[in-house]
């Protein structure tokens, strides 16, 4: 959302610089966070991050309809170890679990299991963070 700022704090009144604040209101909306729209690369990364999260969701349903699948689990819930969706795999089942193991209970009843399907995904999301991150570095650099 483009937000018309009045940025006289910033500028004066009358704006010996009028396209630089042109600019900065296109770039920034009226909390100062960059707009997604302020340039076409990252308005392109973040449609992928939308895609991305779109299709982890649907991986994840997926998953969860698989009764086999849910059979491992302690709860049938989801839930984050560094930034990284994971499942709650019972300790008995977690050979049965494909991916990545990112922690173990103090009980040692559950493990923090990334499944396979999901993998790829989270990697992708990763990604798509750091070059949203790199692109707003880039136009603040630029501006």
């Amino acid at each position: 959302m483009n937000c018309n700022i009045k940025l006289s704090f910033i500028l004066p009144a009358k704006s010996p610089l009028p396209d630089l604040e042109q600019k900065i209101q296109d770039i920034f909306d009226s909390g100062f966070n960059v707009e997604e729209s302020a340039s076409i690369e990252l308005k392109s990364l973040y449609q992928a991050q939308r895609d991305t999260n779109e299709n982890l969701k649907h991986t994840i349903s997926d998953l969860m309809k698989n009764s086999a699948f849910t059979s491992y689990l302690q709860d049938n819930v989801y839930t984050l170890r560094d930034n990284r969706i994971v499942f709650q795999v019972k300790a008995e089942s977690k050979n049965k679990v494909q991916g990545i193991v990112h922690d173990i209970s103090q009980s040692g009843q559950t493990y923090f299991i990334e499944p396979k399907q999901v993998v790829g995904l989270n990697n992708k999301l990763r990604e798509l963070e750091i070059s949203i991150e790199s692109e707003i570095q880039k136009i603040i650099k630029e501006l």
